[in-house]
């Protein structure tokens, strides 16, 4: 995640939600939505394929959860296949579930986030009140529930532009799952027993 992202609490700054970002914040959260529903989809698909469903029974019958629960549901269902991943597949599928984690949570911040732009900060701040505040946060005197004590982000177009070039690489990635869960399925099959009377 950007290093240049700032982090306020904005519990006791007096500050009114606001809609009218700039046209380059809005490109911005626009670019990161965008580029995160086609992660999901390409994930989705991988998981038709994996149970053998077309795309139209697949929107039907497959629930979509969050992005972080498909990858999981990808190894549940190779699992049930009798195939796992090992090795240098597992830590490429490992190193892709962590950054699915970090991208989501940013992609939710800017989605259900609320907007503003406090006088004392002179910049946009997008404000999370979900969760607590976590350990390192402790320092600044930042502790409990973020509903009481909710979370400010300073954010402006360069730090939307960073994370949007983030997620294109995640996205190149998860092209990437394809590929490690036909080596897996083909490793998996070499190892089978030949039928007998063969």
């Amino acid at each position: 995640m950007p290093s240049s992202t700032k982090f306020v609490e904005t519990g006791l700054i007096e500050s009114k939600a606001r809609y009218d970002l700039p046209e380059k914040m809005s490109a911005g959260i626009g670019r990161i939505v965008t580029r995160w529903s086609y992660a999901e989809e390409s994930i989705q698909r991988l998981i038709y394929e994996l149970i053998d469903v077309s795309d139209i029974v697949g929107r039907i019958a497959i629930r979509e959860p969050r992005l972080t629960d498909r990858l999981a549901m990808i190894l549940d269902l190779m699992e049930a296949d009798g195939v796992e991943l090992a090795g240098d597949l597992l830590k490429e599928y490992k190193a892709i579930y962590k950054q699915a984690e970090e991208l989501s949570s940013f992609r939710d911040l800017c989605v259900h986030g609320t907007w503003s732009r406090p006088k004392e900060l002179k910049s946009w701040c997008v404000t999370n009140t979900r969760g607590k505040w976590e350990q390192d946060a402790h320092k600044q005197g930042l502790k409990g529930k973020k509903r009481i004590k909710p979370e400010g982000r300073m954010l402006c177009p360069e730090v939307l532009k960073e994370v949007s070039d983030e997620i294109d690489e995640f996205i190149e990635r998860l092209k990437g799952m394809h590929v490690i869960v036909g080596i897996a399925y083909h490793a998996s099959r070499e190892k089978l027993p030949l039928p007998s009377g063969s």
